[in-house]
Formats: C-alpha cells, structure tokens, sequence
C-alpha cells in the first residue's frame, strides 16, 4: 500500500477485512518488532508470539506450543478459497535502516505456505528507492492518493464547514486524511473556534504532538523538533555564508526517510532529501523561539534579540510566515508557553513588511489562545505610539478575541489596567519639541508643565488622593492605548467599568494632551444601548468623592468629564456652573458657530419659541444671488 505521509493506508486495510465474509485472523505489526536480528530470521517465532499477545493470551510454553501446531497444520494444509492469516506491517519507512526486503521475502514465504498474505503500508519514495529493487517476491502495489477536494468537501460539510472561507494552503493541506482528522479533533476539543483560523503551520505541528501518541513509530516530540531545529539553522548558516543554491538540500538521514510530511526525496538523487516550504517555515519557527528562550534565560532583551535573529531570514523573503509560525508554537504549546516570548513576537510581527493579508483569521485564532500575550503587545505598541506597519492587525485581533466570551474576562481586566494608569512627565503636554524648536524654549516649557503638575499634587484632598493611589504609573502614549481600550468596551456592558472611567478622567485631568479622546468616551458611554441606566448609576456612585468640600481643580475637571460623558441632561446642566467657575480666568473667544446668528432659539426643542431673527434670516435668503452659490474662493 503506497502513498504519502496520513494518505490513509492503514485505514484501507482495516476498512478492507472488516467488508470481509469470513473475517480472516489478522496482525498488525510496527516496524520496531522487525528490529532485533534473530526476529528477522525467525519470522515463525514472531507470528507466534504476536499472535498469542493480540488474542489477550499469556506468553507461556503451552500457549507457544499450541500455536505452532495450528501454523505447522496451516503449512501442510494451504489450500483453502480465502486466506487464513493477514499480516500487516505498517509503516516499514519509520525504521528506514531496516533490510525490508529480506524481511517482506522471508515473511511473504512463509505465509504463502499457510494460505496467508503479508500486506506492507510504505511512503511511496522510500518503496521504490530503497525496497522494490530488494524484492525477490512478486509484489502488487496499489496506490493510495490523497482526497479529492469534492471528497475533502464533503467531509467538511458533516460538520457544518464551508471550504470557501479556508485559506488555500489550508484547504490544500486537509486534502490529506491524517491532516484533516487533526483539524476536526481541534474543532470539536474547542481548541479552534473555527476551522478558518488554522494555519499549515498549526496543522502541522498538531500532527508532530499527534505523532508521539498514535504514530506506527512513536517518536517523542522534542527529538523531532530538535531535527527539525538543527535543519533550520544549517540553512540560515548557509543564508549567512552567501550559499545561493541547495539552501534546503540534505544528505539522506533516518529523519527525513521516515517521515514524509516535512521531507521529500530530491528527484533522481535518492541520497538527498529536501525540507518541504511548509516545514521549513515551522522548522524556522522553531528556531527563532528556541533562541528566544535561550536570551530569555540569559536575561537578553527579546525585542532587539529577535529583530537581530530575523535578520538573515529576511533573505528567504518568509519572515512574516516564520514569526507566525513561531508565534504558533509559542502560544499552543501549553508545556513550553512563555508569555514574554509570545508578547515579543507579537511586536516583531507588528514591524514586518507586507504579510500575507489572508492569513489575518489564523492570527485571530492565535489571540484568542492568548489573549494576554497579545493585550501586552498592543499595550507595549500603543505606549510606543502605535505607528507600527501591522498594528492593525494586533488591534482588529484584540477586537475579535474580545467578542468571545471565555477570553474576555482577560481582556476587561487587562482594559481596567490600561484605564487605570497616569503619567507626571512635564513632556505629556507639551507643543515643543527639542527637535525643531530652541533647547531654551523647550526647557522653559518643561519646568513650566512640571510645576503645574507639582501643585496640582499639592492641592490633592484625601479623598483625591485615594484615588490616585489606585493608579499606576506609566509612561508613553496613553491616548493610542485608552482609544484601543475604549474600542474594545464598545457594545459591552459598561457598569462594570465605572470606577476604571474614573479613575481615566481623574488620571487625564492631572496631565494629558490635546488629543486626549474626550469625545470618545462620551459617545461610548451616551450611545451605550447595553446597560446604561446602570452605568450612569455607577458613575454617579463612583465619583461621589469628587463632590465633596476642598476638591482641586483637578478633581472638579474629572467630575465635568465623568458628567459630560453620561449623556443626561441633568448632569449636563450640573457641570455648566462647574465649567463657569474651573474656566472664569480665562480669556473667552467667541467661537465659530452662528447657527445663533440665523435662529436665536434651539429649532431641536420642542419647548422653543418663535425666534426673534428667524423674519431677517428669511429676508437674507431671498436676497441671495444663486448665480454665485458655487463660488470658490471667489470664482
């Protein structure tokens, strides 16, 4: 039985007897049996102890006797209409040293005297380089291919799944059995969400994990990884060494012979294998987290670690595919999870150059495997300013994680931190910059800002300053980390987050710049359709320190905020004398409004009267020359 590495071999054959009437004895045995040389020579031996070990009996002298008897008896007698014994052994490429053709000769021998067949499952390659020529026995070969996509479909289809929305590599990948049973096991484990979300990358490893517990050879996972590993890394030494040609040619070793997935032979040179583009990308991955978790124990910074080891991988021009691929292992390895290593590739993937855009869903999956990984990322790049080439995918990723529920929980307290945070740099706020403008002038407005901030603290109550010792301090920009925040509330219940608000507007009301997103959370909080007669509840209770005697500025500024952001009209007006006596200082500018001029009454209100002016506004229009309605700059 040829084919590739999860054609379905063995599953042909058991599906096989099972159609059979009489059901024959069959045995299935692994390459490991094979291995000991008297095993080789004693192959009656063998089926007899294989025998009594499959029919649950004990491996005594009796039992032993009595199945060579029934063999010896079989051997006189082999003339029967259907065969007596199948023996099957599977996956004979997993021990590639092997002689298989003396063994698939002496053991065929022996079971065409019984009235038996021997069936052999083998990768297609191997068979005809290594075995075919070694066969003294006719052999019949029948050829198992991988699944037609109408077939892949309609697998697909049982469980409610429209190939259409898989990526094509993906979609590609699960034409094999073994790949798609993996992808369906993640499904109904709840390990994916959805099937859209899984990359080759995670089909793959899946099937290295799935390998060490069902595999014909059970191999541990960390050998193969390592093999793996030290593949990689030859060929970045060769990137390294400017070698253009054969970067991902080897010399035939047991690894590559025996699994199929990640290695094919080189085309009329059976001696040499290649690393397939799939496995060289995880094989890559692999490296760059085993390297991160080295300078992670040497106390290394992973940013500039990883930004260094990228480096000669750019040369494959896969970069973007390799930090997923990393990414991938990092984050579903829950025996090797490191959340600073999955955080930094997170930022490193943020300044890559132009990644694959299709594969954004097999990103989403990853962020809700690991929401905090990703929320500490976005945390990181938005104090950072937020300008990274991929930031949006960090952002949109987050966005999408938030809409589930078992990961949200996370993302709300991570949202209540962000929110929860304050800075006392005289830089936040101001308009120079040593960059453009004199060293004097940007010095004299720093100590300008610092001052201020210092006798804001200084006027602090106690109830203030309760709440500023519920905050942290950090530095960078918080305007990009409170929008992505507020974006993730958006169509939450809010209540939840009052105090998180509160301690926002108190926190920007100390210092902030002019782009602080004011407006944002107002619309958030007034256009709330979910819970907000409870929020406004909440508000009101959690900023009832700010009303009382002996508040600062600072303080009464917070509390115009938390009122202004509620949307009622009885907060509003409560914060119009506020704003009148925080503002009475200040040089007023009429501003660029004249709906006033044209209608002297608001037009909105139902309680209006006539305006007074609406008669001269009418007059004003009957005089227009519509000949110059469309004027520009007076042409």
């Amino acid at each position: 039985m040829l084919g590739g590495e999860g054609y379905g071999k063995s599953w042909i054959i058991a599906q096989s007897w099972l159609a059979l009437d009489p059901k024959p004895l069959m045995i299935i045995f692994s390459p490991d049996e094979f291995q000991e040389t008297a095993a080789q020579n004693d192959i009656e031996e063998l089926l007899t102890t294989k025998l009594i070990k499959q029919t649950g009996d004990e491996l005594t002298e009796a039992n032993r006797q009595r199945w060579n008897r029934r063999l010896l008896h079989w051997q006189k007698n082999p003339g029967v209409g259907c065969p007596r014994l199948i023996v099957t052994i599977d996956g004979i490429n997993q021990k590639p040293n092997t002689d298989w053709g003396k063994i698939i000769d002496k053991t065929s021998a022996l079971l065409e005297q019984m009235g038996g067949r021997l069936f052999v499952t083998v990768r297609t390659s191997y068979f005809r380089d290594r075995v075919k020529n070694r066969l003294t026995v006719q052999a019949i070969e029948i050829d198992v291919p991988e699944w037609m996509p109408t077939e892949r479909d309609e697998i697909l289809r049982n469980y409610g799944i429209n190939s259409s929305v898989l990526h094509a590599a993906v979609a590609q990948s699960l034409l094999n059995p073994r790949l798609l049973g993996i992808a369906v096991e993640l499904l109904n484990k709840d390990n994916v969400v959805a099937l859209e979300e899984l990359s080759v990358s995670r089909l793959l490893f899946e099937h290295i994990r799935a390998s060490e517990l069902d595999a014909p050879t059970p191999q541990p996972v960390d050998t193969f990884v390592r093999q793996l590993r030290e593949h990689a890394q030859k060929i970045l030494l060769r990137v390294q060494e400017k070698q253009e040609d054969d970067l991902n040619i080897f010399e035939a070793d047991t690894s590559a012979v025996a699994d199929g997935r990640f290695f094919h032979p080189v085309e009329g040179e059976p001696g040499k294998y290649q690393l397939k583009d799939d496995g060289l990308t995880l094989a890559l991955g692999f490296s760059v987290v085993d390297l991160l978790r080295i300078a992670k124990r040497n106390g290394r910074d992973l940013d500039r670690r990883l930004t260094i080891l990228l480096d000669p991988i750019a040369a494959l021009d896969s970069t973007a595919d390799v930090v997923l691929a990393a990414l991938t292992v990092a984050v579903v390895d829950d025996d090797q999870y490191m959340p600073d290593i999955a955080t930094a590739l997170v930022k490193g993937f943020a300044n890559l150059q132009n990644p694959d855009q299709t594969k954004f869903p097999a990103f989403v999956g990853l962020s809700k495997s690991r929401p905090l990984a990703f929320m500490e990322a976005a945390h990181d790049l938005c104090l950072d300013g937020a300008h990274q080439q991929n930031f949006d995918w960090i952002k949109f990723a987050v966005i999408e994680a938030s809409k589930n529920t078992r990961t949200w929980t996370e993302i709300a307290n991570k949202v209540r931190w962000w929110l929860s945070a304050y800075s006392l740099s005289p830089e936040l706020s101001m308009q120079s910059h040593p960059a453009r403008d004199p060293i004097e002038k940007v010095q004299a407005e720093r100590e300008k800002n610092q001052q201020a901030i210092d006798e804001k603290l200084d006027a602090f109550s106690s109830d203030e300053r309760n709440i500023l010792n519920r905050l942290h301090k950090e530095e960078g920009d918080f305007n990009a980390l409170t929008r992505l925040g507020l974006y993730l509330l958006a169509g939450k219940p809010l209540a939840s987050f009052a105090e998180s608000f509160v301690n926002w507007s108190f926190s920007t009301a100390l210092n902030s710049d002019y782009a602080t997103p004011h407006k944002e959370l107002m619309h958030l909080v007034s256009l709330n359709r979910v819970d907000w007669r409870e929020t406004r509840t909440a508000l009101l209770q959690d900023c009832a320190a700010l009303r009382g005697n002996g508040i600062s500025r600072s303080g009464k500024w917070a509390l115009v905020t938390i009122l202004r952001a509620t949307g009622d009209s009885g907060d509003d007006e409560e914060t119009r004398p506020l704003v009148a006596e925080l503002t009475k200082d200040r040089t007023h500018f009429p501003g660029w409004r004249r709906i006033e001029d044209y209608c002297s009454t608001d037009p909105c209100d139902p309680t209006s009267t006539e305006p007074e002016n609406i008669g001269q506004t009418a007059e004003q229009y009957e005089t227009i020359d519509v000949s110059k309605l469309r004027l520009v700059m007076s042409r």
